[in-house]
């Protein structure tokens, strides 16, 4: 049993999101500082179809909940202050244990 942290990034018709800026940014900066922590795996998820309200959902894997939480809280202010850089909304998270 993994746990995983999904951060899904909302869209709007005012919303802004660099896909450019986190793909070659932050996603190798989220994986440069989490996986010495324990990351296991970065999956990036985009809309299937225009219409949803959604411009992103990644998905943190960790071996548990205690690493997810360390790995998370020690690198939460440097990860949090990048998506200003990115995404002109926050994004919404939701930590989860994933059962196979």
């Amino acid at each position: 049993m993994t746990v995983a942290l999904h951060v899904i990034y909302p869209s709007s018709g005012t919303s802004h999101f660099d896909q450019g800026y986190y793909a070659q940014s932050h996603a190798p900066l989220v994986q440069r500082l989490l996986e010495p922590e324990g990351l296991r795996a970065l999956r990036i998820s985009a809309p299937a179809t225009n219409d949803q309200p959604f411009h992103l959902m990644a998905t943190l894997v960790f071996d548990d909940l205690a690493t997810a939480q360390a790995a998370l809280g020690k690198h939460q202010v440097t990860l949090h202050a990048d998506i200003a850089n990115f995404s002109s909304l926050a994004p919404t998270r939701f930590l989860a244990i994933e059962t196979d």
